[in-house]
């Protein structure tokens, strides 16, 4: 709602990163109210299917990034979870305002974890401020706390105020973000997405250098780079697993696409 168009109309380009703000931006240009051109750099929407649909205005271009925001069960640390009898129950709390994911991308994550025989259970969020109060009950039957990637809810100060809290009821707390293993994550997932930035600039410049028209430049898929980091510490006081790469090899994970990462390299 912060978001004005008079003011946007005075710069050459557009970056944008954010799904609600993409949102809102395309409302704008839908209404005419904006022309100016936008590079899209995020990794939840897809420029490419909604173009089809006749969604995307003709200003906007940009690369997409096919990296998962929840990951395939046979290349990751799902297929951890997924094959150990130790996780069955999973909460997946999120905002109910601003996630990155809509609920029927949540429920995709839900219907993998159930094929495996797992329990999801998803709890709707209305504010950062409340999200500790409202996890907190839930942590007594659950086995996994897992966050979802890009939405308010999963900030460092959340994982800091449920840490404790997650050893206490022997619970694999699951975040995003290089940051969240300092605040008290066992795991974290993050997209080193170097390359993504790499080829927005370079629409940037076809559009504003080149001269071509947005509409005209098709969005490019790139691979991204997926990575999970471990925090072995805080594995160990919250699960009783030291080593997730040893124990994920002893129930035949796939490391084919997937590094996990301590705090002194690859466990």
């Amino acid at each position: 709602d912060c978001i004005d168009p008079l003011k946007l109309s005075g710069f050459d380009l557009i970056f944008s990163g954010g799904i609600s703000s993409t949102k809102k931006l395309i409302e704008f240009s839908q209404e005419g109210a904006l022309s100016t051109p936008v590079v899209f750099t995020g990794t939840a929407f897809s420029l490419g299917e909604n173009r089809e649909a006749k969604e995307i205005p003709p200003n906007f271009a940009g690369p997409e990034c096919s990296a998962p925001l929840f990951f395939p069960s046979d290349a990751s640390i799902e297929s951890i979870l997924f094959g150990s009898t130790q996780f069955r129950k999973i909460l997946v709390p999120y905002n109910i305002f601003a996630s990155n994911l809509s609920l029927d991308e949540i429920a995709v994550f839900a219907r993998q974890w159930q094929r495996f025989g797992g329990e999801v259970e998803l709890l709707p969020i209305k504010h950062v401020s409340d999200a500790a109060g409202k996890i907190r009950p839930f942590l007594s039957h659950v086995d996994v706390v897992r966050f979802v990637h890009g939405d308010p809810i999963s900030r460092d100060s959340v994982y800091a105020q449920l840490a404790e809290d997650c050893i206490k009821h022997n619970v694999l707390l699951f975040g995003n973000g290089k940051t969240a293993l300092k605040n008290g994550a066992a795991l974290s997932f993050h997209g080193a997405l170097g390359e993504l930035g790499m080829h927005a600039a370079d629409y940037a410049k076809r559009i504003l250098i080149d001269g071509k028209r947005p509409s005209d430049l098709a969005p490019k898929v790139i691979s991204g780079d997926i990575r999970v980091r471990a925090n072995e510490e805080m594995l160990d006081r919250q699960i009783g697993i030291r080593n997730m790469a040893t124990h994920a090899m002893a129930l035949g994970a796939n490391f084919s696409k997937m590094a996990c990462f301590g705090d002194e390299g690859l466990l």
